[in-house]
């Protein structure tokens, strides 16, 4: 007889086409890039109109160019991540250069400057306030930034415990969909997860399709830490962002930049360095061994114009199962034929044509009692995940990126039965594209076009399949 504990193919495929057009001056959308916003005035605090405002970024030297409105206002809209330099210069004063501006996730940097009047030939230079308050927008956003992400502890390495560090945060995250975590107050799957703009949700449970827990809540897939940029949490969002109650998390990617940056890495859980339970008894430690290894490498494919960034991981696990089943031994089976022939009542062949097909043997040797059979199986399971990102100046004023992630895994872990042949087994394949582009139409308009598609296919069912139920004597129809 065939035993299948549950099966479930979900599959989804979702394609979103925004186009975020003819944004104001100060028009700033919130999204999973940044922006810089500011005013110039003279150094009587007039508005100083038509000056001639550059962002250049640091890491790609790339260049984005404005001028000044009539009320001496100037915006920088869809901005990647980075730290910029902007450069302000108006006739009669003298040029301002002001550094390490911060341009991060969903977040609007206010700028002001106030030039003075010295030689036009002469050049200030300022650095920028580590932080700025944003008086653009009304959403509220936390963002943690690269350092900080690649540093939490996260168990498993897990990106979606990150959320536990968002204001209005309560619980405990696990892969994005614990029963018992909250944004705000919501329900747990309130929160609306994307990866550089692009949904990662998972539209059966509306939790995260990217390290999505799969068989006894660990991920199936994940997305390597070492490729994220800046993890960001809008709370309260505008209509650009919407979707869910809770807010939205999104993920940035790193990027290539004009040095080829990169390392590799491996972690290791391991039950050797953990302590023992006062509650064993005795018993040796549960095996729990969770191991990590990959790269990341990034860089420039043509200097200022064609960048690349490639990152891998291959996660696996194995841990010990320290639980005892009642299984229904020879022993057993003795004592209930002796029961049956006490009352005359024949012993059922169907009944034990089942027995011995679909029990393992190891688990028919233990007396007649209560957790009579110890499992030695572990729960057991592997990832392989890949994310490229490629960006492209290919104008002054036009500029496209793409990323690509991809993950495949499969898990074996009891869930229904501890009898090894009826772990519960669950391979995956998830897969998350975007295509962005940008276009700067006039000094004071740009405009942004996204596309993204999810897959995710998760398929559950027992690790063993292989009996037929006719043969064990069961009419199936």
């Amino acid at each position: 007889m065939q035993l299948r504990r549950g099966g479930m193919v979900y599959r989804s495929v979702v394609f979103l086409i925004l186009a975020l057009g003819l944004l104001g001056s100060l028009a700033v959308a919130q999204n999973f890039r940044g922006g810089i916003v500011g005013s110039v005035t003279d150094p009587a605090g007039a508005a100083l109109p038509g000056a001639q405002v550059v962002a250049i970024a640091t890491s790609t030297n790339t260049t984005y160019k404005t001028v000044t409105s009539s009320a001496g206002e100037f915006s920088f809209a869809d901005l990647p991540l980075g730290d910029y330099t902007v450069m302000v210069s108006a006739s009669g004063f003298a040029a301002q250069s002001i550094k390490n501006v911060p341009v991060t996730a969903g977040v609007t940097y206010s700028l002001p400057v106030k030039v003075s009047v010295q030689s036009a030939t002469q050049t200030v230079e300022v650095q920028a306030d580590a932080l700025s308050l944003d008086t653009t927008s009304n959403t509220q956003t936390t963002v943690i930034p690269e350092e900080v992400v690649q540093n939490l502890p996260n168990n498993g390495r897990d990106f979606t415990q990150m959320i536990s560090q968002t204001t209005g945060f309560g619980g405990y995250s696990i892969n994005g969909g614990a029963a018992y975590a909250s944004v705000n107050g919501t329900r747990t799957n309130s929160v609306n997860w994307q990866i550089e703009g692009t949904d990662n949700n998972d539209l059966w449970w509306n939790i995260p399709a990217v390290n999505q827990g799969g068989v006894s809540g660990i991920a199936g897939v994940i997305l390597p830490v070492d490729a994220i940029e800046n993890f960001s949490f809008v709370t309260t969002a505008g209509p650009e962002t919407g979707r869910n109650a809770g807010g939205t998390a999104n993920l940035v990617i790193r990027s290539g930049t004009n040095h080829f940056h990169g390392g590799a890495y491996y972690f290791n859980r391991n039950e050797f360095f953990a302590a023992i339970t006062p509650f064993a008894n005795g018993s040796p430690k549960n095996k729990v061994r969770n191991q990590h290894y990959g790269f990341s490498f990034g860089g420039p494919i043509f200097r200022d114009r064609t960048f690349f960034f490639i990152a891998g991981e291959h996660e696996g696990f194995v841990i010990g199962n320290q639980t005892r089943s009642t299984e229904p031994s020879a022993a057993y089976q003795a004592l209930a034929e002796q029961d049956l022939v006490y009352y005359g009542v024949p012993v059922n062949s169907v009944s034990q044509s089942l027995l011995g097909g679909l029990w393992p043997q190891g688990a028919l040797t233990g007396p007649a009692s209560s957790g009579n059979y110890f499992n030695p199986g572990t729960e057991n399971g592997h990832s392989f995940n890949g994310i490229l990102k490629l960006d492209q100046n290919v104008t002054a004023k036009d500029r496209i990126s793409f990323k690509w992630f991809i993950g495949q895994g499969n898990q074996i872990a009891p869930t229904s039965s501890y009898l090894s042949p009826y772990y519960e087994e669950a391979p995956i394949h998830v897969q998350n594209y975007s295509l962005i582009y940008n276009r700067v139409l006039t000094p004071s308009m740009s405009n942004q076009l996204s596309a993204g598609v999810s897959y995710f296919n998760q398929v559950f069912s027992d690790a063993d399949n292989s009996f037929d139920p006719i043969k064990l004597g069961l009419n199936t129809g």
